[in-house]
């Protein structure tokens, strides 16, 4: 290939980037941008191209899913690589960041509904039937 690995990353820029060849050995094309460190953009062989954050945390390396080109632009790509940037510097994980963040499950809405009423209708293949919920 002979664009360079590491760019200044733009939404031209990447548009025009050709998908991983079909007959190499990787699955997907790595690049870099030059703007944020750790932000990376892979390109698959069906041309997928993914944002992803890369970072080392107490020693370990990992990686953090952005968003997929063009839903996710360079502007949207890199303000995450720097939220996930100073996560690590504080000692968090951004995928336990974001799977705590998609774990909240609001339950005051299920219990105003639960003690709304003693009874509900239920619809089957006879009569309508009344049931309890308790």
């Amino acid at each position: 290939m002979a664009e360079s690995k590491t760019f200044d990353f733009s939404n031209r820029r990447i548009k025009a980037l050709p998908p991983q060849l079909p007959n190499a050995a990787a699955n997907a094309a790595a690049y870099s941008d030059s703007g944020v460190s750790g932000l990376k953009l892979e390109v698959t062989k069906a041309n997928r191209k993914t944002f992803i954050f890369r970072f080392v945390l107490d020693g370990q390396r990992g990686y953090a899913r952005i968003g997929e080109f063009p839903a996710v632009d360079v502007a949207e790509a890199r303000k995450a690589a720097m939220e996930m940037k100073g996560q690590v510097e504080r000692g968090l994980n951004p995928n336990d960041v974001r799977d705590r963040a998609h774990a909240v499950i609001p339950t005051s809405g299920i219990s105003r509904w639960r003690n709304s009423s003693p009874t509900s209708w239920r619809w089957g293949s006879g009569p309508r039937k009344m049931i309890s919920r308790n």
